[in-house]
């Protein structure tokens, strides 16, 4: 673990430049373009068109108009990200394709700096600036933290939570409160669920590192318990959204999204082939270590191994599922909860890490 609080000044400098890159490669290639023609999928458009109906009307309809056809069906999408949409359209009075094409970039570039920011406190300078050089390179991380998908709130959020996590565990409190510190984390986990769906992602994740803790001895099963109280709090806080519409009962029976039974070849091409190669092979030959060295892996090398596991599952799951024969199961929203290629950016994060920490003992 690195115990350094001080950054020197080429360390300020490289965030600045890591930033400033991260922009550059989101927002140059769209400048050529209408802010009107750009490639939105599916659901950033239908955000785009609550937020509008909110311009309009004041509030979020009653009702999701694209299943009028089928009777009434609550709007189920995350409302913080679409008033999110509408603050920053009347704060710059621009419309709101402009504001996800032209501003947004300015705040997704920031999603990897927590992530450098676990992986220095978790092990070194080097290996943060590896971790982070990787990410900022990769394919999927980019595009799905530049397309104004409010996933990449989650994606700049988890490691936050899990840095939090972790210092609990070592019971470095904020403000010396064990309370006041998993209270923050439950308002920072009901923000999150606000925005995006996802949020269950960062959910599962974080009990896959309390796992991780687990088996490195930094922790204690019983510390699931705590684990769990910002989970439960920011269930509490989100109840007002939730609970009077009923939207676990549409999200888990009603509501599928649609599926690509990708194949491999399009994986590489949509994760992008080197980060992909890379990433894959760095993650094999660090879960060999951990299995063959058992006790005498150095310390936090497993949580990019257990954070990995749910990501890649899930990238795969339709093939997976088409391939044992159990094409059914891909409606099923515990099997697969949303589309594998959703997934490619939170595996792109603990394989960035996988990367550097391989590359660390070349």
């Amino acid at each position: 673990m690195n115990k350094s609080k001080k950054f020197p000044l080429w360390e300020i400098l490289f965030l600045l430049g890591l930033y400033i890159f991260g922009v550059s490669i989101r927002l140059i290639p769209r400048l050529d373009l209408s802010p009107y023609l750009l490639t939105f999928s599916a659901d950033i458009w239908y955000r785009l068109c609550l937020a509008q109906y909110v311009l309009d009307h004041g509030s979020l309809p009653a009702w999701d108009i694209r299943y009028e056809a089928y009777g009434q069906v609550p709007v189920w999408y995350n409302p913080l990200a679409v008033y999110g949409f509408v603050f920053l359209s009347r704060l710059s009075s621009l419309d709101l394709a402009t504001v996800t094409s032209r501003l947004l970039p300015f705040i997704e570039a920031a999603s990897i700096i927590p992530f450098y920011f676990l992986c220095r406190y978790l092990f070194n300078v080097r290996i943060a600036v590896t971790s982070a050089v990787f990410l900022g390179l990769t394919p999927t991380f980019v595009f799905w933290t530049g397309i104004a998908t409010p996933q990449s709130f989650t994606l700049f959020l988890m490691p936050f939570s899990i840095l939090l996590w972790v210092r609990f565990t070592q019971k470095k409190y904020i403000l010396n409160s064990a309370a006041f510190h998993l209270a923050f984390m439950g308002v920072l986990l009901a923000v999150n669920f606000l925005t995006h769906l996802t949020y269950f992602n960062h959910i599962i994740i974080l009990l896959l590192i309390q796992v991780a803790l687990i088996r490195e001895k930094q922790s204690r099963w019983r510390d699931f318990f705590y684990l769990l109280i910002p989970i439960a709090l920011s269930q509490v806080l989100t109840a007002w959204w939730w609970l009077p519409k009923n939207l676990y009962y549409w999200w888990v029976t009603e509501i599928s999204t649609s599926t690509a039974f990708f194949t491999a070849k399009t994986f590489l091409k949509n994760y992008g082939s080197l980060s992909a190669i890379l990433g894959y092979s760095a993650f094999i030959a660090l879960t060999f270590r951990a299995v063959k060295n058992k006790n005498k892996i150095p310390l936090f090398y497993l949580i990019p191994i257990y954070w990995a596991v749910y990501p890649l599952i899930q990238s795969h799951m339709e093939n997976i599922l088409l391939k044992s024969g159990r094409e059914d199961l891909v409606w099923n929203a515990f099997i697969r909860p949303i589309e594998g290629f959703r997934f490619y950016s939170f595996l792109a994060q603990p394989l960035a890490i996988c990367f550097a920490l391989t590359a660390e003992h070349l």
